[in-house]
């Protein structure tokens, strides 16, 4: 049986083409037979582009300096799938530079394809188990990861994220309750010093994690002189922006890790 977690599926290649709306633009993708959500754009992805577009409306006006380096900063879609939720970020706010990982290789030849038709050229997309051939640094990290690889192996896509973080950026998650969603948000507590659920819907969480913690980084002092704001100011805004009530997680503000150097994407 072919799995959307199979490097090469070996199902045969049906495409079909769907329309997805993000912030007023209508986007097309073309989706295929072993891939996930190959009928419909998942509602987990399309809850965690609304937070996203939330957290950055909030920024705008909370944080310019966070929002600019959120807006303008490299950004890493984990486990993209065939590119909903890179492609769709990018259209909204272009000034982005992504990079599309999968281990699916037909997912990432989608992802490639679909980046051109929504007019995303020369994306960067990088076959990888989690972050094996991913050395660079992230302003944002976003991912739906792939709950059916096994509990330990998304655990390690967190950790991962949260080594790979840049200096102020943020890391979105979205889970299913009924995949385990509260249990991975107090183990995202233990890799962020600020996690929180910004938006709760249709069974599913989205997570918004910032300030790797010790225990995950060696904590280098920032040398920007600038506060940094903490993932619960930001839902605060969000809680005012949708009736939603986030649930808070631990919030001890520090100085962010100082990223290590990495190579810029040509988008």
């Amino acid at each position: 049986m072919a799995h959307y977690y199979d490097e090469q599926p070996d199902a045969v290649s049906k495409e079909r083409e769907l329309t997805f709306s993000y912030g007023g633009i209508t986007l097309h993708f073309l989706a295929d037979t072993g891939v996930f959500s190959k009928d419909h754009v998942d509602d987990g992805s399309a809850l965690l582009l609304e937070g996203l577009k939330l957290i950055m409306e909030a920024l705008a006006s909370e944080n310019k300096s966070l929002y600019t380096q959120l807006a303008n900063g490299k950004c890493l879609d984990l486990g993209s799938g065939y590119g909903v939720l890179g492609i769709s970020a990018k259209r909204r706010f272009p000034g982005q530079t992504w990079t599309f990982s999968d281990v699916n290789e037909r997912a990432l030849d989608l992802t490639a394809r679909n980046a051109e038709a929504n007019g995303i050229y020369r994306p960067k997309t990088i076959k990888s188990h989690g972050f094996e051939n991913l050395p660079d640094h992230y302003d944002l990290i976003i991912s739906n990861p792939p709950i059916r690889i096994g509990k330990e192996q998304v655990y390690d896509l967190f950790r991962g994220s949260a080594t790979h973080l840049n200096s102020g950026g943020l890391c979105l998650f979205v889970i299913g309750k009924k995949q385990g969603a509260e249990s991975a948000g107090r183990f995202l507590k233990t890799l962020f010093t600020d996690v929180n659920v910004v938006l709760k819907k249709k069974g599913f969480f989205v997570y918004v994690c910032a300030h790797p913690s010790e225990q995950t980084t060696s904590n280098e002092q920032s040398t920007s002189g600038e506060q940094p704001t903490t993932v619960e100011q930001v839902a605060t805004v969000e809680q005012a922006a949708t009736g939603e009530q986030a649930v808070t997680g631990q919030s001890r503000p520090q100085q962010p890790q100082q990223p290590a150097t990495s190579k810029g994407g040509d988008q």
